[in-house]
């Protein structure tokens, strides 16, 4: 049994400007999540922008869930689910051998930023069931 499924959760940083591939659109999210280096400190310590570790990951986007993407703003939190994907491809200008790993997402959650502004994710979107 095969299995390649992932979340990760973060905020965006950048949305980039969709292409349109065959009959598809595609566009890239990236996405940052910082957490504290070390031990959880407890008390009234502030913590500095230096004492954070910050992961990043790109998730490509297709077809509807690439049209969500769209609608994403700097800072939105959101939750990318989809699967881990390696890609490899030879530069065109410098002919060197290039590699890197994405997330192929299948699902957008965000997080309303209020009662009334409720984008859906793309599984609500694909699905039309009213539960």
């Amino acid at each position: 049994m095969r299995l390649n499924h992932i979340y990760f959760a973060g905020k965006v940083y950048r949305v980039s400007d969709p292409r349109d591939v065959g009959e598809k659109t595609v566009c890239e999210i990236r996405l940052r999540q910082s957490y504290p280096k070390g031990r959880k400190r407890s008390g009234k310590v502030e913590l500095k922008k230096e004492d954070f570790h910050v992961d990043w990951a790109t998730a490509v986007c297709w077809g509807q869930t690439s049209d969500i993407a769209q609608q994403l703003n700097t800072d939105d939190f959101i939750i990318v689910e989809g699967r881990w994907h390696h890609e490899e491809w030879v530069d065109k200008n410098t002919q060197e051998k290039r590699q890197r790993d994405v997330i192929m997402a299948t699902y957008i959650h965000r997080e309303p930023r209020s009662f009334h502004d409720v984008t859906p994710s793309a599984a609500t979107a694909e699905e039309d069931v009213p539960f």
